[in-house]
């Protein structure tokens, strides 16, 4: 395009000049403001241009719903039996997830006796520990069902990176399970004042640009949650000690003695994954990496040079992600389903909640076993 027949740049060189026009020295006209301004413009797009823009419009969603039912057919057609057995072995899971809610709020009073540092007004012990494990594992029950819906209609790249926050939850969920004297898990539940702490400080700095149009009394309201909750961190850090403030610090008890004795050692997850015992499983988590973060691996390998539109943008079947998602998922639960089960059981005396878990390996087995057995390709797509 010639840039004398541009309308953008014409509209931008007409509000420039308006600006010299006034006085101003060119070298100070705010060009971004310019830019926004013609962005909130409607109306400096020609009506044939709008035109153009609903009818191409309306083409495009049609055929995202043709690629929408088609990508479902495919995928019921060809990963029907494996689906079908995540299903059963996701409805195990929330069972399994109902029962331990039960053992735990039907026996609070022996999770309560079970606690060597009882505090005022806290949940400590045995009781905060299987909280936190039931927490944990309820939350894990909903991103397996997310990852599921996410396979069924065509999105393998949202499916893996649910898939590496479950793993995340489950290498938690290990470090609680073997925390036989429950101190991590009280600095566990400690440590949730900072993070909602650094949550606010950052909600405090962006509400504050005018962008945002935030009224005074929403700020002075954030200012006094902000001020309660530094009171709270206050006695966690008169308890702890101030390296309680920094990531992962809650964990350090856990760490091998080099590491926790070195005061000036920065707590990073792999040292949680060692500790909890994980690494074999660190495959699922770096599968997810690759679909979460803007690294150039990741990026370049969403391009599809076969395809006239290069850039995927639209739901499809990927049957190797597919495969290693949907055998990945009854692997990671079925490891959480364990840790949960086998501390509430313990620390709740409900000893047979682990006949649940039994139940739920075998059909986890059955699952990873589909997966293996549906994939179309031996290796991964060139």
């Amino acid at each position: 395009m010639n840039a004398d027949d541009s309308i953008y740049l014409g509209e931008v060189a007409k509000r420039f000049n308006e600006h010299v026009v006034q006085g101003l020295d060119p070298a100070y006209v705010d060009a971004v403001k310019i830019e926004n301004e013609i962005i909130n413009n409607a109306d400096i797009i020609p009506v044939r241009i709008q035109k153009q823009i609903r009818a191409q419009g309306r083409k495009v969603r049609k055929a995202r719903l043709r690629t929408t039912r088609k990508v479902r057919r495919d995928m019921s057609k060809h990963w029907s039996s494996a689906i079908n057995l995540l299903d059963e072995f996701l409805a195990v899971a929330n069972l399994i997830n109902a029962r331990l809610v039960r053992a735990v709020f039907m026996n609070g009073e022996i999770l309560r006796n079970k606690n060597p540092r009882p505090l005022p007004n806290m949940v400590t012990g045995a009781h905060v520990k299987c909280l936190h494990l039931l927490a944990l594992y309820g939350k894990s029950c909903r991103i397996s069902t997310e990852i599921s819906h996410l396979l069924h209609v065509g999105f393998p790249d949202a499916a893996a990176s649910r898939l590496r926050t479950l793993y995340e939850h489950l290498v938690i969920m290990m470090l609680l399970h073997n925390d036989g004297t429950y101190e991590l898990s009280e600095r566990y539940q400690e440590s949730a004042v900072f993070e909602y702490l650094k949550q606010l400080r950052n909600d405090q700095v962006c509400l504050a640009d005018p962008f945002w149009s935030v009224s005074d009394a929403v700020l002075e309201e954030l200012a006094r949650e902000i001020s309660d909750l530094e009171t709270e961190a206050s006695e966690v850090i008169a308890r702890r000690g101030p390296k309680i403030k920094g990531q992962h610090e809650w964990a350090r008890p856990a760490l091998p003695e080099s590491k926790r004795n070195n005061l000036n050692y920065r707590i990073q997850f792999t040292d949680l994954e060692e500790v909890a015992g994980a690494d074999f499983l660190r495959t699922f988590y770096l599968l997810g990496n690759d679909r979460i973060h803007a690294g150039a691996y990741g990026v370049i390998n969403h391009f599809d040079f076969k395809d006239p539109n290069i850039s995927l943008t639209r739901q499809r079947r990927d049957d190797w992600i597919t495969y290693l998602i949907g055998s990945g998922v009854p692997t990671l639960m079925s490891w959480a389903a364990r840790a949960a089960c086998k501390s509430i059981a313990w620390e709740a005396e409900e000893y047979d909640e682990m006949l649940y878990v039994c139940a739920i390996q075998r059909i986890a087995d059955a699952a990873v076993k589909a997966f293996s057995e549906s994939r179309a390709s031996p290796l991964p797509p060139s």
